[in-house]
């Protein structure tokens, strides 16, 4: 018996070659396990399989087997937003935002439309688009659409009402592009409507083609349509509101005949009035760029409907005016260098020694002479 125990004994040596062996065992099944786990994260994700819709007649086998080993295929015409986000690299906003746009332009032409969805990444995209399929789109099931409008809308004539009616546009949006249009005095291209605050790119790509902005007409014939008032018609139209795209006088209108004048709106109409009383009157049209928030495309387009009639300017003295004040007739930089030279020279003594000394060209002196005394 002690002989069968001390032939079942280990000596120290052999234990440590055992335990060795339970090592290089161990260290090799982990790693048989890590490298199965970098290759299962190379594959494409398992997902459900396609509809019967979409893959043809199943039986519940043969979709239990699809289920396990296919790929998940998606539809980007009929796929919900649940649907969306089981894709790998899309949440719930970005599934949102992709419904939302398709609904909106009327179902995806093709796969690579979804490329225009904001925020979707291509390295998303590129990843998604093994999986990705099309079929017609079947429109939106909603109880109550709202109304498309039937032909594309001008949008310096449509109503909020009409603007509501487009894809993607609510009562909210079209309040906003009304106040908007009021605000830069009418649209000048259909661009801008992407100023309008909270008008998503993908609305703005859908409200597009349905919208446009009507060119003005050339001057030569605004000119034969509308010949230069009278000055009994520049009288009236200081309190009866001119009709749209009719002249009115820098020196004469009010707030509301300013208005019908293309490229003015209410705000800007104010500033002009209130500009005009800060200056005294309008000599020429070019006076209005210093308006503040007068763009290049509003002052274009309301040029050649404004006319300006002789008026009596009080003159200022411009040995004494301020450079604040100066810089309403110049422009600040002419007005603070004018200022420099005067405190300089301690006052100007003819226009001869102001132009010498400020360099302004005789076209400017002439004007400032209409505003000024020495």
């Amino acid at each position: 018996m002690s002989q069968l125990r001390k032939s079942l004994t280990f000596s120290a040596s052999q234990r440590r070659g055992v335990l060795l062996l339970f090592v290089i065992i161990g260290l090799t099944a982990a790693g048989v396990y890590l490298v199965r786990m970098d290759e299962a994260r190379e594959l494409p994700p398992a997902f459900p399989a396609l509809t019967d819709s979409m893959s043809g007649s199943t039986g519940h086998s043969t979709a239990s087997f699809q289920e396990k080993n296919t790929p998940q295929a998606l539809d980007i015409n009929q796929a919900d937003s649940a649907r969306w986000e089981q894709m790998p690299g899309i949440g719930p906003v970005l599934a949102a935002r992709i419904v939302k746009y398709r609904d909106a332009i009327g179902g995806f032409e093709q796969v690579a439309d979804l490329q225009k969805v904001y925020g979707l990444p291509a390295e998303t995209y590129d990843k998604l688009l093994p999986y990705l399929r099309i079929s017609p789109y079947a429109g939106v099931q909603a109880a109550a659409p709202a109304p498309v409008a039937a032909a594309p809308l001008d949008l310096n004539k449509a109503t909020a009402d009409e603007l509501a009616s487009l894809p993607g546009i609510g009562p909210v949006l079209s309040a906003r592009i009304v106040k908007y249009r009021d605000a830069i005095g009418g649209f000048t291209s259909v661009d801008q409507l992407q100023k309008v605050y909270q008008l998503s790119p993908e609305t703005y790509t859908a409200v597009s083609p349905m919208v446009f902005v009507a060119a003005p007409p050339p001057p030569d014939l605004i000119a034969e349509a509308a010949p230069v008032a009278s000055p009994e018609q520049r009288t009236r139209s200081i309190t009866a509101p001119a009709a749209a795209g009719q002249r009115a006088d820098l020196n004469v209108a009010d707030s509301a005949a300013l208005t019908a004048v293309p490229g003015i709106g209410p705000v800007l109409a104010a500033r002009i009035v209130k500009y005009r009383k800060i200056i005294g009157g309008f000599v020429h049209k070019d006076q209005l760029r210093q308006v503040y928030g007068m763009s290049a495309e509003n002052y274009d387009r309301m040029a050649p409907f404004l006319d300006i009639s002789p008026t009596t300017i009080p003159r200022k003295d411009l040995n004494r005016v301020s450079e604040k004040t100066l810089a309403y007739y110049l422009s600040a930089d002419e007005a603070k260098n004018l200022i420099g030279q005067r405190t300089r020279l301690g006052r100007f003594e003819s226009w001869e020694e102001i132009q010498e000394v400020s360099g302004l060209p005789a076209d400017r002196i002439n004007f400032m002479k209409q505003y000024f005394t020495l």
